[in-house]
C-alpha cells in the first residue's frame, strides 16, 4: 500500500532569486602597467598594497588560454557578482566575463545562480557555464570554479576564465582585453564588510602552443555588482471565480538588497482582464492593515506580505496568468517565475469550481529536506509530496494531473489519499477524476520519477498539479525538484579489504596465482583505502552531470561486468566495447588494462572512464573539486593517506585498492580444491558428473584420461585468468576493431563468467553456448590468428559432441561466486 504524509499545511515558499545591475561603465584612458605571467607557474598577489589599477595588462605564456582569479577571503557572504567588462583592444568589441556566481553565492545555497544579460536571475548546475549560456556580447567562458568558499571560515574561491571558441576563431588569442575602471568599486565593498581580502591572478595552459607571440589580458580589475533586489511570491497559484466575485490571493515580497527597498507595492500590467484589482498590507496574522493601495518601505532583508483582490468585469476562459508586478521605487521589479509568483486567473458566467490547493513536501517530518522543494534520492529516483485541498466554488467533475512545467525528464503520479490515514485509495496514475461536492477537501499524493538527475533550478525545474474541468483550470499548485545526491553509509565497524585480513586459499597465495598478481609496491591493498576506493567507485559526482558511476557499467551481480553489450554513457552515449568483468582483476602478470592494455596500469585505468567524453565526462579538475567539496570525504583521505588533500593520484589509489580487493576464491570450484587436490577423489566428489567433464576438457586433469582441448593454456592458473593478449578470430580481418594491435585482445578472467550477460569485446555473444560454439565451429582464419586456435594452417574445429558443449558449460558454472556477488563489501554504499 502506497503511504503519503497526509496533514498538508501552509506552503512557505523561499524564492532564491537575485538580479544583477550592469556596471555603469566609464570610459578611460588607461596608463598600461605589465604584469608578466609568461613564465610557467607564475602567479601575481594582489592585495591592499598592489591591488588591480584601471589599464593593467597581464602578459600570458604562448599558448596561454586564458586567465585564473584566485579570490581569497576570511568570509563569505554574496555582495554580489564580480565582473570584468570592456572591449577587445582595437576592435571595439564588447566584451563581458562574469566571476563569482557560484563562489560568492555558495554561502546563501545559490551555488548554480548567475546573472543574465537581461538582469534577471538563471540557474545552472554548478561548473555549467559555457558560451551557450552567455550574452550574445560575452565572448568569454567562466568554465568552471575550482572550490566554492565556506559561508563563515577562510576560505579559496577560484574562478577560471577561457576565450570561447569563436572569440578565438575571430582573434586569436587577445593580446589585450581593456576593462573599465572596476578595481575601486570591489575593494570598497569588501573593506566596508570588514573583510582582508587577498586576489591572485595566474596563467590557464592553453590547448594548442604558438597561437599567439605575446597573449595577454589587459585588466582594470573587479567590479562587485549589487545584488538589492526584490524577489516575491503568491498563494495560493490559482483561483477560478463567476464574473462579479472578487478572486483574492495573498503575496510576499521579500527585499534582499543591504539597503531599504522604498514604496514597495503590487500593480497590474500589461494585457489584464477586465475588471479592477486592488491590494493592501497585512499584519503578522495575514490581516489587512494600512490604507488599501499604499506602498510601503521594506527593510533590508526584510519582508513584507499582501492581500490582493482582482474582481473581474468580463468573462476570461480558459484563463490566463495574471499580469502582477512586484514593484519598489528603488529596485527592479521582481522577475516573473510562473508558478511562484502568478496566479493563474479565470472568470466564467457561471458558478464553477474553484479549488484552492496547496502543496506540502513534508519537510518537517524529514520526508523532504527543503520546504517547498521535493527531493528526488539519486538511489531511489523518485520522490513523494502531497496536496490539500478546499473547493470554495461550485461542485464539479475534476480530473488531477501533473506534469513537469519544464523538459525535465521527470514522470508524475496522482493518487487521491485517505485523510485519515495518508494512504492512496487506488494505485497512482497519470491522472485522477472525481466528484468535488462545493466544501469539499480531498487530498492527495504526487509521485515523481526521474531517471535522469534534475538540476536544483527552482525557478524553472518544478512540477504543477493541476485541478481541470474540462479543458479550464480551475485550480492549481506547484512544488520544485530536485536531485539530491546521498552520502555513503559505511558500518561503524569497517570492513576488511587487506590480505593480511581475508582468508585467501593456497591456491591464490602461492605458484602461478601468487606470480600474476599486479599489485604494485607502492600501492597495497589496504581497509581504509579499499573503504576509500568503494566510495569513490560508486560516487556518481564522479560524471559530469551527476548521472552515472563506475558502477553504472561494472554491476557487481553481474561480476562487475554490464547488462549491455555496449555501455551508456553520462547522456546515453554508447561506449566503443563492452564492459569488462572485474573479477579477480589484480591477477593479470601484464598489469595493463583495458581490452587494447591502453591504460599502463590498475591506477591509470581508475582515472580515463572519468574524463571520457563518453563515458563520464568529468575533467579530473574538476572531479577533485567535487570530491574534496564532500564533508564525508574528509575522513576518508585521512584515514588513508594521513590527511584530508585530494588528489587524482589518490583518488586512483584508493579505487585501484577496491578492485584489486575483488578477489573471487569462494566458487564451488574452489569449494572442491578444499576437499582435495585437482584430481582426487575428495575434489570429484564436490563436481558433477557432467561438471566434471567439463573440467576435463577444459584443462589436463591428473589421472584423467579426457584429451583436454587445452582452453586453460590462455585462460592460466586455478584462477582463470588470462596469460597475455590474443587474436582469437572474431573476424577474418582487423579492420572492424584492431584491439592492442593485430586484432589481439586482453581477456577478463572465467570467474563468474556464466553470470555475464555478454561475451567478448563487443559483446556480440549473449550466451555461454554461443562462445562454447564458436571455439568449436566458428574461428575465422584471420592473419594474425594465434597459433593455438590453429590447426595446421587452418582455423581449429574441435568438433565437439553436444554432451561435451553442455558439460563445458557446466563446469563454467562452477567457476560462479555467489558470496562474491553478494558480498556487502563491494556492494553500494550509497545505496538507502
Amino acid at each position: 500500500m502506497t503511504r503519503i504524509h497526509s496533514s498538508a499545511r501552509a506552503l512557505s515558499i523561499a524564492v532564491i532569486l537575485a538580479a544583477a545591475a550592469p556596471s555603469d561603465g566609464q570610459n578611460f584612458t588607461p596608463a598600461h602597467t605589465l604584469i608578466d605571467l609568461s613564465e610557467p607557474n607564475t602567479a601575481l598577489p594582489l592585495d591592499a598594497a598592489t591591488p588591480l589599477r584601471p589599464g593593467m595588462v597581464v602578459r600570458l605564456p604562448d599558448g596561454a588560454a586564458g586567465v585564473r582569479v584566485r579570490i581569497d577571503t576570511v568570509r563569505a557572504r554574496p555582495l554580489g557578482d564580480v565582473a570584468i567588462t570592456g572591449h577587445v583592444d582595437g576592435s571595439g568589441e564588447p566584451v563581458r566575463l562574469t566571476l563569482g556566481g557560484t563562489g560568492f553565492y555558495a554561502a546563501a545555497g545559490m551555488e548554480g545562480w548567475r546573472p543574465s544579460s537581461g538582469g534577471r536571475g538563471e540557474w545552472l548546475s554548478p561548473g555549467s557555464l559555457a558560451l551557450a549560456d552567455l550574452g550574445a556580447e560575452e565572448r568569454l567562458v567562466v568554465s568552471r570554479t575550482l572550490a566554492t568558499l565556506p559561508a563563515v571560515q577562510s576560505g579559496v574561491i577560484e574562478i577560471e576564465a577561457r576565450l570561447s571558441d569563436s572569440f578565438v576563431r575571430r582573434h586569436g588569442l587577445a593580446s589585450r582585453l581593456r576593462a573599465q575602471h572596476l578595481a575601486e568599486a570591489v575593494n570598497a565593498a569588501l573593506a566596508e564588510a570588514g573583510r582582508d581580502v587577498t586576489l591572485e591572478l595566474t596563467a590557464l595552459r592553453g590547448a594548442e602552443a604558438g597561437q599567439s607571440a605575446t597573449p595577454g589580458i589587459a585588466l582594470a580589475a573587479l567590479d562587485a555588482i549589487a545584488a538589492d533586489v526584490i524577489v516575491a511570491a503568491v498563494l495560493p497559484s490559482s483561483r477560478a471565480v463567476q464574473v462579479g466575485n472578487p478572486a483574492t490571493a495573498f503575496a510576499t515580497i521579500i527585499n534582499a538588497g543591504a539597503s531599504e527597498a522604498a514604496a514597495c507595492g503590487l500593480a497590474l500590467t500589461g494585457a489584464a482582464p477586465a475588471g479592477s484589482f486592488s491590494y493592501q498590507v497585512t499584519d503578522a496574522l495575514n490581516l489587512p492593515t494600512g490604507v488599501a493601495d499604499t506602498a510601503v518601505n521594506i527593510p533590508a532583508n526584510g519582508a513584507q506580505s499582501y492581500l490582493f483582490s482582482f474582481t473581474p468585469s468580463a468573462a476570461f476562459e480558459p484563463g490566463g496568468d495574471l499580469p502582477v508586478e512586484f514593484t519598489c521605487t528603488n529596485r527592479d521589479s521582481a522577475v516573473v517565475t510562473s508558478g511562484v509568483n502568478t496566479l493563474w486567473f479565470s472568470a466564467s458566467t457561471n458558478a464553477v469550481p474553484d479549488i484552492i490547493a496547496i502543496s506540502e513536501t513534508g519537510a518537517a517530518v524529514g520526508l523532504n529536506s527543503l520546504p517547498g522543494v521535493v527531493d528526488i534520492h539519486d538511489r531511489q529516483r523518485r520522490g513523494p509530496f502531497a496536496v490539500a485541498t478546499a473547493n470554495v466554488g461550485a461542485s464539479g467533475t475534476i480530473t488531477v494531473s501533473a506534469a513537469p512545467t519544464s523538459a525535465i525528464p521527470v514522470t508524475v503520479r496522482v493518487c487521491q489519499t485517505s485523510p485519515a490515514t495518508g494512504a492512496c485509495l487506488a494505485s497512482p496514475a497519470a491522472s485522477v477524476t472525481l466528484d468535488m461536492a462545493s466544501g469539499a477537501t480531498p487530498s492527495f499524493g504526487v509521485f515523481a520519477t526521474a531517471d535522469i538527475p534534475v538540476g536544483f533550478d527552482p525557478a524553472n525545474n518544478r512540477i504543477r498539479v493541476v485541478f481541470s474541468e474540462g479543458a479550464a483550470v480551475r485550480g492549481s499548485t506547484t512544488v520544485a525538484i530536485r536531485t539530491l545526491l546521498t552520502e555513503p553509509i559505511l558500518p561503524e565497524v569497517r570492513y576488511l579489504y587487506a590480505d593480511a585480513d581475508i582468508p585467501l586459499p593456497a591456491h591464490y597465495r602461492g605458484g602461478q596465482v601468487a606470480a600474476a598478481d599486479n599489485t604494485p609496491i607502492d600501492n597495497p591493498v589496504t581497509n581504509p583505502g579499499a573503504t576509500l576506493g568503494r566510495v569513490l567507485f560508486y560516487d556518481r559526482r564522479l560524471s559530469i552531470n551527476n548521472a552515472i558511476s563506475c558502477a553504472s557499467c561494472h554491476i557487481q551481480a553481474l561480476g562487475f561486468s554490464d547488462d549491455g553489450a555496449l555501455s551508456s554513457g553520462f547522456e546515453g552515449g554508447l561506449t566503443g566495447r563492452h564492459s569488462p568483468g572485474l573479477s579477480n582483476a589484480r591477477y593479470y602478470a601484464r598489469g595493463h588494462f583495458f581490452w587494447d592494455e591502453r591504460a599502463d596500469t590498475l591506477e591509470d585505468q581508475t582515472l580515463m572512464p572519468i574524463a571520457d567524453a563518453v563515458e563520464m565526462g568529468l575533467p579530473l579538475d574538476q572531479a577533485v573539486a567535487r570530491i574534496a567539496a564532500e564533508d564525508f570525504y574528509a575522513d576518508l583521505f585521512t584515514d588513508t593517506f594521513g590527511d584530508a588533500t585530494v588528489t587524482t593520484e589518490r583518488m586512483a589509489l584508493a579505487m585501484g585498492q577496491f578492485v584489486r580487493a575483488m578477489t573471487s576464491y569462494t566458487s564451488r570450484f574452489d569449494q572442491a580444491l578444499a576437499a582435495g587436490p585437482l584430481g582426487s577423489a575428495a575434489f570429484r566428489a564436490e563436481l558433477t558428473d557432467q561438471e566434471y567433464l567439463g573440467l576435463q576438457l577444459f584443462m589436463p586433469v591428473p589421472g584423467s584420461t579426457v584429451q583436454a582441448l587445452n582452453c586453460s593454456t590462455c585462460h592460466t592458473t586455478l584462477a582463470h585468468i588470462s596469460d597475455d593478449i590474443h587474436n582469437i578470430g572474431l573476424d577474418a580481418t582487423n579492420d572492424a576493431d584492431d584491439g592492442a594491435g593485430n586484432g589481439a585482445f586482453k581477456s577478463p578472467s572465467l570467474r563468474n563468467v556464466a553470470v555475464r550477460p555478454q561475451f567478448m569485446h563487443d559483446g556480440r555473444f549473449t550466451t555461454l553456448a554461443e562462445v562454447i560454439e564458436f571455439y568449436n565451429s566458428g574461428v575465422q582464419n584471420n592473419p594474425n590468428l594465434d597459433v593455438r586456435l590453429r590447426q595446421g594452417r587452418n582455423p581449429q574445429r574441435l568438433n565437439l559432441t553436444d554432451a561435451e558443449k553442455l558439460a563445458l558449460e557446466a563446469f563454467m558454472n562452477t567457476l560462479t561466486d555467489q558470496a562474491f556477488l553478494t558480498d556487502e563489501r563491494f556492494s553500494d554504499p550509497f545505496a538507502n
